[in-house]
């Protein structure tokens, strides 16, 4: 139907586009996306922030983050109007790469909201530069943005790894004492890291402790017991 447009009397459009390129995301077509995207290009059209996003997922999902980047960048220098989720879709895929430097410069393009900034803090903690990350945490602070669960569960998890026990409780008490709830991960960290250490009585109390707030427990959480 789509190739048969012009035989009804009708024009490409945009939203055409719009409908097609979720279809084929939605059945994980994603080889199609670009040559669609080619087609719309060819008519003239100018993509929309829509398009933009369902391209860049695409290419990220296809392991092609450098294509993403660089159409990113393209649609910048055009002066297209991209929105939190093209940024929330290229720095984490930026940061898998272990190019966190590239994916903070690539943030700065856009005003700085908690899931881009706990996909940086990620991106550091899995280099143990948890300097940068708390660097980051102090930036939120100073923006006014408050860290949530995931951002301290990041940092207590790469704490214990780092055998930095009791900054991670630190990091833990800073958790309560911000009204956050913590979920099944931040649990499964300070356990994990107890263990590890062979203090079992305390990884035993923080068990207690979480199963009392009624934090459902996974495989993960139990696994080194």
């Amino acid at each position: 139907m789509f190739h048969r447009i012009r035989e009804f009397g009708c024009k490409y459009i945009v939203k055409i586009y719009n409908y097609l390129l979720d279809a084929l995301h939605g059945e994980n077509r994603f080889h199609m996306i670009r040559p669609v995207y080619n087609n719309m290009k060819s008519e003239g059209l100018e993509p929309n922030g829509f398009i933009i996003n369902m391209l860049l997922k695409a290419l990220c999902k296809n392991g092609k983050v450098d294509d993403a980047y660089k159409l990113l960048q393209e649609m910048l220098n055009k002066g297209c109007p991209l929105d939190a989720v093209s940024y929330t879709i290229i720095v984490p895929s930026v940061c898998k790469l272990g190019q966190v430097e590239k994916a903070k410069d690539l943030a700065k393009g856009f005003a700085p909201i908690v899931p881009i900034y706990n996909a940086l803090i990620n991106g550091f903690c899995k280099e143990y530069k948890i300097k940068e990350a708390f660097c980051l945490m102090n930036e939120m602070a100073f923006k006014g943005i408050d860290p949530n669960v995931i951002s301290y569960s990041t940092i207590i998890s790469c704490l214990f790894d780092m055998e930095n026990i009791d900054l991670s409780l630190v990091a833990f008490a800073q958790v309560l004492k911000r009204g956050c709830n913590p979920n099944i991960h931040t649990y499964s960290s300070l356990i994990k890291g107890y263990i590890l250490g062979r203090k079992l009585s305390e990884a035993l109390e923080l068990w207690n402790l979480m199963t009392m707030d009624g934090v459902k427990l996974n495989s993960s959480s139990i696994k080194y017991c």
